[in-house]
């Protein structure tokens, strides 16, 4: 499907058609269109003629009902010429001049006013290789804009995507781990935010595909990414399967990631989302909605565990902290993602949510105060976990090996 569109020398896209059956032609008031001179008398008693220069043309999200399917995403992505047919003007799209219209054929002045900006992204950096973090850049705004696109079917969460993941591997040659990839894991693990989980398998736990609804990345598009920014984990293998003949790229149907990581066991206090709701780590409570942390659970967890996380062995694995000197007790922040134990393999878990703890001050020029637990990456062993800790085995640098289905 991918390379339909990419070889295409032109699409042509209904934008304003809800049915393939609509066509691509609506009664428009053309007059909107039209250029607005204006005759204006000088001081000198001399007159001249001021044209009016229209805003750039907006397009309402109602009246593109094209741009709200899924499948549609990868069909824009990989295009490299597009006529835009809406109910207000024809709008053109190439790799040369990102966005014009019949009322600015030589190009919109700021870009199109879409009603998802996202779109517009794509067009300049889809074929870039050297930019830093391109791939990661690139893939995150993608998803960010196609999961909040309806599907018809649910197992198509991860097809409806595939050619794009294809273009991007063969240009990038990165390792596709249903929906993520293998040189960012550490970035692509830190989602949060799927709306609902899906009524049938879709993707592993830990993949944003396991979920239905807009999805987003605590470094989309490289945002948040600094010199200190320091991923904690390695992959150590994985285990992706798929239906008989199916592809890698495409619907998977069982998927395990083997990691090599930091532990903390968690404990709940009280009832989730209230005030008097606390959270331990490493020996110290701290209250859930306190400003020092941001909890969001996946959509199944809490359908799953509706009284609360109590009586569960939680675990917390740190994906990505900053520090703030070179002491690696200095800390500014930690983001890592909750996950439940497997009950019929030791060391085998499950995403539940996401987490994100940050210190107190989070001015650059100054080293953290009171980071709300005390955590020392140099020095794991002396973090008191509970005695419930489950991992598979300790790796020779002091981490723990699991696996994450």
């Amino acid at each position: 499907m991918g390379q339909i569109y990419e070889q295409a020398v032109l699409s042509l896209a209904a934008a304003a058609s809800a049915r393939a059956s609509d066509g691509l032609f609506r009664r428009r008031n053309v007059t909107a269109m039209e250029d607005t001179f204006v005759l204006n008398s000088l001081e000198n008693s001399s007159s001249a003629v001021i044209k009016i220069c229209k805003k750039n043309p907006q397009v309402p999200e109602d009246e593109c009902p094209l741009y709200t399917r899924g499948w549609v995403t990868q069909e824009q992505f990989n295009a490299n010429r597009i006529v835009h047919f809406t109910s207000i003007e024809v709008f053109w799209q190439c790799e040369s001049l990102t966005y014009a219209s019949e009322t600015y054929p030589d190009g919109l002045r700021d870009g199109l006013e879409l009603y998802d900006e996202a779109i517009l992204d794509w067009v300049p950096q889809r074929k870039q290789t050297s930019q830093a973090y391109s791939l990661h850049n690139l893939w995150t705004g993608v998803i960010f804009d196609y999961s909040n696109r309806a599907l018809t079917n649910q197992v198509d969460r991860l097809i409806a995507v595939s050619g794009i993941a294809s273009v991007l591997q063969s240009r990038y040659g990165d390792i596709y781990l249903a929906g993520l990839w293998a040189s960012y894991l550490s970035f692509q693990l830190s989602w949060f935010r799927g709306a609902v989980a899906t009524q049938f398998y879709t993707a592993p736990s830990w993949s944003w595909a396991s979920t239905i609804g807009r999805v987003q990345f605590t470094y989309g598009s490289g945002q948040g990414l600094t010199p200190e920014t320091t991923t904690l984990i390695e992959l150590v293998e994985y285990d992706i399967k798929t239906p008989p003949g199916g592809d890698l790229l495409g619907q998977v149907t069982y998927g395990l990631l083997r990691l090599s990581c930091f532990l903390m066991t968690v404990s709940f206090r009280g009832k989730m989302r209230t005030e008097s709701s606390k959270i331990s780590l490493n020996g110290e409570w701290i209250k859930e909605r306190s400003n020092d942390l941001y909890l969001s659970f996946d959509p199944w967890a809490q359908e799953a565990y509706p009284g609360g996380f109590d009586s569960e062995h939680v675990h917390f694995m740190p994906l990505v902290c900053e520090l703030a000197t070179q002491r690696k007790t200095d800390i500014r922040y930690v983001k890592g993602i909750l996950m439940v134990p497997n009950s019929s393999h030791q060391g085998q878990f499950r995403r539940v949510g996401f987490m994100h703890i940050e210190s107190q001050s989070q001015r650059k020029e100054e080293p953290p105060v009171s980071f709300p637990f005390n955590i020392d990456f140099g020095n794991w062993g002396i973090v008191k976990n509970e005695a419930w800790l489950q991992f598979e085995r300790v790796h020779p640098d002091g981490k723990y090996i699991i696996s994450i289905i």
